[in-house]
């Protein structure tokens, strides 16, 4: 019995300190309308342990590329929102529906992009 109880409890803790990494897409909105922009600010913000990057991933000519990053020194802050600007200038958007994520990666923990793409146009 005493065992058992061991058990139940070391599971307890490994569930209570187990984190998962993950993303979460703050900005632009999921649909978001530009008219002429000279430049799209891109936030997201991970959630884990050992963040060694953020990554902004987007489908700008047609085909999904690691397109901005941030790194940590050496670790990124977990939960605090990080922001991407895309310049106009350098991407020279047309008229069309864009795809865009954000990838974390943790020493720790692997890799994980946010659970949906969004979108803006």
């Amino acid at each position: 019995m005493k065992k058992l109880v061991i058990f139940i409890f070391s599971i307890l803790m490994l569930t209570l300190t187990a984190s998962a990494l993950n993303v979460t897409l703050v900005k632009p909105n999921n649909g978001a309308i530009y008219t002429n922009p000279a430049f799209i600010d891109f936030s997201c913000t991970p959630i884990g342990n050992n963040i060694r990057f953020l990554q902004l991933f987007t489908n700008l000519n047609g085909t999904w590329k690691l397109t901005k990053e941030v790194s940590g020194q050496p670790y990124l802050t977990s939960n605090q929102q990080y922001n991407y600007q895309l310049l106009d200038a350098n991407y020279h958007f047309i008229s069309g529906v864009y795809k865009w994520n954000c990838n974390a990666v943790s020493d720790s923990e692997g890799v994980a992009f946010a659970p949906q793409d969004r979108t803006f146009e």
